[in-house]
């Protein structure tokens, strides 16, 4: 306490429990001393409240201090104190400043709230989660992480629907625990719940334990196949195994995913060899539920079966070794063995190495590629809802099948889904089907390009297009200055089409073009630019800032990995050049 660094002063004070009693005079000195820094006096000041009768005299002084920070300590450790006098004074305060028409002073009451974390003060936090300044609600959310109510957590809920507060929206219900497990599973059964079903699954997979489980295997055959592997993702990782009452729905899911399979395999068997920029989307959109599909397969077994087994099953068929492979297929023939049936047509396809291979283990599609892509579009296999491949489809259309193309892109141009609309339209005025100008780059094009900046390279297409959406157009005209050095650098560029120059003052250091990246590094961490840019034609950009990018590391793993991995090339590029 007596430290000559401060930091170490700091942490003492915190480490203080209601036993260290003969540290109460050190306590006061650390308080009132003015010439100490002011993180240091205001947790001194809380912890002298936590720990005696003595902060009575002292703490009133500081409820209506100057200095911000102080204030809080004050009213903070009031509200924790033992003298009736001093509780009721401080209320009066934060009751002033959750009404005061300064936004700052009801953010200080949404703060002072999350410090104490008594549930009694749920009914403050509930005005001020309806308060109009954003700032305000982010505040509230917070404080919510240390103020559990049953009346809260709808409020929690409805700020996942904007992204200015749903990451805060996500701690408080991942801290909630069990508490916010009612609320959730009524969401998760809502019509309105599609937007935020994800977010809802993942934060289930935080909070874990055996409640979870019932709320979650109600999802298992949702006709939404992105929600079903996060779904049985989780249940895997919350090491959930089925009841014999259930294990039949299971058995039945497993058909339903072979038959899911079998479309997207017949799918891609009809696609050219040589694909366009057109088809590359639908292509990869394929690609990427064939293997989710394989993958939501064993974790169905998973729930049935010894998972440690089924895991190293999928593990080693997807060995380079043809030994592993062969040993898994040994195995997972024994797993199956009590179900010839499901043994028999699982195994071969399963095991299966490449597409044309695995497209001997389904009948061949009575109709042609239009009436496929018709089915695809629509959706018709409950199994394969899904928004980015509809789009998809809509997309390659023209080029697949000219002929059914305008019939389907016309109904899609009512679809519900604004990724669906947009693609409807955007491909009717390109063809001069439709009356109207569309300027406008589509998502489906975004994420094309988005694909080319290293650190999204293997994240799925259809995540992608999540964070297409915070992509910004930007037209720079010839000579305009995009950055200058030492500019702080908080967002990443793409050339979409032109030219820009990299120079420090006069001198040129490099000549960027189409589909070159720069600033990416400004996004993992922020600092100033190294050096300028600036259009050396007239150039259009797409803009990503750093606030949704975090948003979707924070949500999103295939994106972590892929910093995770960039990072790593620098690191071994410079100990390289070392």
């Amino acid at each position: 306490l007596t430290h000559a660094n401060a930091a170490v002063r700091l942490t003492a004070v915190q480490q203080l429990t209601s036993q260290n009693e003969d540290a109460l005079p050190w306590l006061e000195v650390l308080a009132q001393d003015v010439l100490q820094p002011i993180e240091v006096r205001a947790a001194a000041l809380q912890r002298l409240a936590s720990m005696g009768e003595s902060a009575a005299q002292i703490l009133p002084a500081y409820l209506s201090d100057s200095n911000i920070e102080l204030r809080f300590a004050g009213v903070v450790g009031a509200l924790q104190s033992h003298s009736l006098e001093v509780i009721l004074a401080a209320g009066d305060i934060l009751s002033a400043a959750q009404n005061d028409s300064s936004p700052e002073m009801r953010c200080f009451a949404a703060r002072v709230i999350g410090a104490v974390g008594n549930v009694g003060f749920h009914r403050n936090l509930l005005s001020l989660l309806n308060d109009s300044e954003i700032i305000v609600r982010q505040e509230a959310l917070r404080a919510c992480q240390n103020v559990h109510h049953a009346q809260l957590w709808p409020l929690v809920l409805d700020a996942l629907h904007s992204a200015d507060t749903r990451s805060e929206a996500r701690k408080a219900l991942i801290a909630g625990g069990e508490s916010a497990l009612p609320v959730i599973a009524d969401k998760l059964h809502q019509v309105d719940a599609a937007p935020v079903t994800h977010d809802l699954i993942r934060i289930c997979g935080q909070i874990g334990g055996p409640r979870v489980n019932p709320i979650l295997q109600t999802l298992i055959a949702t006709p939404r196949e992105r929600v079903r592997s996060e779904v049985l993702h989780v249940l895997a990782r919350n090491h959930y195994r089925a009841e014999p009452e259930m294990r039949p729905a299971i058995f039945e899911q497993v058909d339903a995913e072979i038959a899911a399979l079998g479309q997207l395999v017949q799918m891609s068997i009809e696609l050219p060899n040589q694909l366009s920029h057109a088809v590359q989307p639908l292509s990869g959109i394929l690609t990427q539920m064939r293997a989710r599909g394989r993958v939501r397969i064993f974790n169905l077994l998973a729930l049935v079966y010894d998972a440690q087994d089924i895991l190293r099953v999928q593990t080693n068929l997807l060995s380079e070794q043809k030994d592993k492979r062969a040993n898994a297929t040994e195995v997972l023939d024994v797993i199956l063995s009590q179900d010839r049936r499901l043994r028999d047509r699982l195994v071969p396809m399963i095991t299966a190495q490449t597409i044309a291979d695995l497209a001997k283990h389904f009948s061949a599609p009575a109709s042609g590629i239009a009436e496929q892509l018709r089915a695809l579009y629509t959706q018709d296999n409950s199994q394969l809802k899904n928004n980015w491949l509809a789009a998809c489809v809509l997309y390659a259309l023209p080029q697949l099948a000219p002929e059914a193309a305008n019939t389907i892109l016309e109904s899609a141009r009512q679809h519900p889904e604004e990724i669906v609309r947009q693609t409807a339209q955007g491909v009717l005025c390109r063809h001069n089907t439709v009356d109207g100008d569309f300027p406008m780059m589509l998502t489906i094009e975004k994420v094309l390009i988005l694909k080319t900046v290293s650190i999204f390279a293997e994240t799925p297409d259809d995540l992608l297009a999540e964070l297409a959406v915070y992509l910004e157009e930007r037209d720079v005209a010839a000579g305009q200055v995009i950055f200058e050095k030492g500019d702080p650098g908080d967002s990443m560029y793409i050339i979409v089409a032109g030219k820009v120059r990299v120079h420090d003052g006069d001198r040129t250091l490099n000549e960027l073009s189409d589909r070159d990246v720069f600033g990416e590094m400004a996004l993992l961490d922020p600092a100033p630019r190294s050096a300028s840019i600036t259009a050396s034609e007239d150039t259009r950009l797409l803009c990503l800032d750093h606030d949704p990018f975090y948003e979707a590391v924070d949500t999103r793993s295939e994106i972590a990995r892929g910093v995770i991995q960039v990072l790593s090339q620098k690191m071994r590029g410079m100990i390289d050049e070392e």
